[in-house]
């Protein structure tokens, strides 16, 4: 849906695999996800690894927000690399739909929680191209078959 290439796809794809690999050098007590300095030891991790420029700059530049604020770099908009991104959308939205340090949701609740921080924390081009997938029944989610909580009674 975002018309990458296919060399770019494959990109995606490894970075994807590896975009939190720094998280293997953070002291024990590291209590987020997302803690501090995993980007940046991820890059040399895998650029290490020569693993593409591409590849690399996803897995440095993946939690940096499309208004750049919250992180050191204050990297914003299209200077983060779109690999890096997508990667910042499809990442919250498996946790949320997959319940990975949250209550698990629906796709469409997961949408909704991706469009109120589209244009803040995450492009809107990208989001905008996650909701057409989840709208038209194009996205294939490989979770657990586990329950969603029940709905709450209408009124």
């Amino acid at each position: 849906r975002s018309n990458l290439q296919s060399e770019q796809l494959e990109d995606l794809r490894t970075a994807a695999f590896l975009h939190d690999v720094g998280h293997m050098t953070m002291p024990n007590g590291a209590q987020s996800l997302e803690s501090p300095g995993h980007a940046e030891e991820g890059e040399k991790i895998v650029a290490d690894a020569n693993f593409s420029d591409q590849v690399v700059a996803a897995v440095r530049h993946h939690p940096e927000r499309w208004d750049g604020v919250g992180q050191a770099g204050g990297t914003a908009g299209e200077n983060i690399t779109l690999l890096a991104r997508i990667l910042a959308v499809t990442e919250r939205f498996e946790a949320l739909t997959a319940g990975r340090g949250c209550a698990r949701v629906t796709s469409q609740e997961a949408l909704d929680k991706m469009l109120e921080g589209s244009g803040t924390e995450f492009d809107p081009a990208v989001v905008e191209t996650l909701g057409k997938a989840v709208h038209d029944g194009g996205l294939e989610l490989n979770l657990p078959d586990v329950a969603l909580p029940a709905a709450p009674a209408a009124d």
